[in-house]
Order: structure tokens, then C-alpha cells, then sequence
């Protein structure tokens, strides 16, 4: 049986972070390995605060219990600072693998130069906590784009009890985000597992000139449950000057309606890395 993988490389949106050298990769899973594989498909990847993905097919590997990555140390400024690894099974979408990067399977990334250029990572487990991805869609309308901090608060249902991330989660990673029409993926937590998201508290501290803010959606899903995401259609000014005069919202969680005869669909292209493929 053979599985098309799909891995997705990040690497941390800190000062140098990015490499030029050689990027490999052995998978190790309960029935074998993937054997040293180069992760390669541009000049440009392993860039500062980038997300590199790859497609590697192979037999199933069964469960994941651990990576090696790392580089080989060539090219000047080789040091490279790797955030986490995410892999899953393109036939199986409702599954994936973290692998973060930091001391002792936490969060925070680490640096791989000189006498580390490779790392044994091993997955997260959900008992230790819950990783978030965050989409966030700043709206294509004049003035739309903010320079405040803009922050977060997950509120969702488990086992018929109310569950809520820690309060105000700052998304910002660069001075650049939240720019007119920008689309950004934030990760947040780990968190104790939150169940069915029910709804967010989003906003930003008014800081900054103009720091009004136009945002069209935001969507969440737990990282290691990439199929089960959550919408929340939002379309609204957070600014004081603008109804509903508000810096900060509450968005309850989109909800299907059975009986309406229209839906909306988000629909993703990849224009892929290759010469002229623009």
C-alpha cells in the first residue's frame, strides 16, 4: 500500500531563521522508515516564517512516532531555526502529526547550526494540550488594514461543559500583519482540548494610527484535526468611528442551514513553484 504524504515544513518567523542549505527528512513510523529524503522544490524555501510544503509518496509507514530533520550545514549562514513539522495522509485528511520544534517536544522552535544540524522530534500528544491554527481574512475595502494587536479568545464545548483558550491571544508575528486584503494563518496554544468551537472573541488594543480594522472571516481548527474546522463569518469594522463602534466582538461559530437552497465555498489554488507557472 502506498501513501501520498503530505508534509508541511514551518519555519520560525524570527531574525535569520531561513537557510540556503539542504533540507532532508526521515519519517519513522510503527512499520518502517522513510529512509534520508531532501525536501526541495524551490530556491526559496525554508525562508523566514514560512510554510514549505511537500508531497512524498511511499509505503504506509502505520503510525508516526518520530522525524529527523535537519541540514547540511552548507552555504554561508546556514543556521537554520525550525518552528514544527506537520505531516498527514492525503487520502486521510482527518488526522495529522505535529512535531514541534522547541526543547522537549514543546512550542518555540529551536535553532539547528554548528554542532546540532539535525534533531529527533517526536509528535504532540493531545493529552499535553492542543495546537490551533488560526485563519484570519483582513477585508479588501479602503482603510481595511490595521497596525494595532490584534488578539483572540477561542470559546467552544466539550462533554456538555463550556471550555475557553487562555483570554486575549495576540496573533500578531510581524509589523506587517493585518494588511488590507491579507489572508494569515496564525498558530495559538497549546491549549486543554476545547471541543466543538463555539465562538471567538476577537479585537484589537486601539494602538497605532488609523487602527481601525476591517475583517472579513476567521476560521480555526485544531492542528492535529485538520477536517474539523470552524467558520466565523464576521464582515464587520472593529474601529469606534464605524457601527457598530466596537474594538472588540464576540462571532458565534457559522452554522449550516439545511433547508437554505445556498451555501458558500471556500475554494483553495495553489499555483504551483515552478519556472513560468504564474
Amino acid at each position: 500500500k502506498s501513501i501520498n504524504y503530505k508534509l508541511e515544513v514551518i519555519t520560525s518567523d524570527i531574525k535569520f531563521a531561513g537557510t540556503d542549505a539542504n533540507v532532508s527528512i526521515d519519517i519513522v513510523g510503527s512499520k518502517g522508515t522513510s529512509g534520508k529524503r531532501k525536501l526541495d522544490t524551490s530556491r526559496n524555501n525554508f525562508e523566514r516564517g514560512m510554510r514549505d510544503v511537500f508531497f512524498i509518496e511511499m509505503p504506509d509507514l502505520g503510525d508516526l512516532t518520530a522525524i529527523n530533520i535537519g541540514h547540511d550545514n552548507s552555504s554561508i549562514g546556514a543556521a537554520w531555526h525550525l518552528d514544527k513539522v506537520i505531516i498527514s495522509d492525503e487520502a486521510k485528511p482527518g488526522k495529522a502529526y505535529v512535531f514541534p520544534a522547541g526543547p522537549k517536544g514543546q512550542p518555540g522552535g529551536r535553532w539547528l547550526e554548528d554542532g546540532l544540524c539535525t534533531v529527533t522530534l517526536t509528535p504532540m500528544d493531545e493529552q499535553d494540550g492542543v495546537l490551533y491554527s488560526v485563519t484570519v481574512q483582513t477585508s479588501d475595502v479602503m482603510f481595511a488594514g490595521t497596525d494595532a494587536n490584534v488578539s483572540i479568545t477561542l470559546i467552544g464545548e466539550k462533554d456538555g461543559k463550556p471550555t475557553k483558550s487562555v483570554p486575549n491571544v495576540k496573533l500578531n508575528n510581524s509589523k506587517n500583519n493585518f494588511e488590507r486584503g491579507a489572508l494569515e494563518v496564525f498558530d495559538v496554544g497549546p491549549f486543554p482540548d476545547l471541543g466543538k468551537l463555539t465562538a471567538i472573541e476577537i479585537g484589537h488594543d486601539g494602538t497605532g494610527m488609523g487602527s481601525g480594522w476591517h475583517c472579513a472571516y476567521v476560521e480555526a481548527v485544531a492542528v492535529t484535526r485538520p477536517d474539523e474546522r470552524f467558520f466565523f463569518p464576521i464582515d464587520s469594522w472593529f474601529d469606534v468611528k464605524e457601527p457598530p463602534q466596537k474594538t472588540r466582538q464576540m462571532i458565534k461559530v457559522g452554522v449550516n442551514d439545511p433547508n437554505s437552497n445556498k451555501t458558500t465555498y471556500k475554494i483553495d489554488i495553489h499555483t504551483s513553484d515552478m519556472d513560468n507557472a504564474g
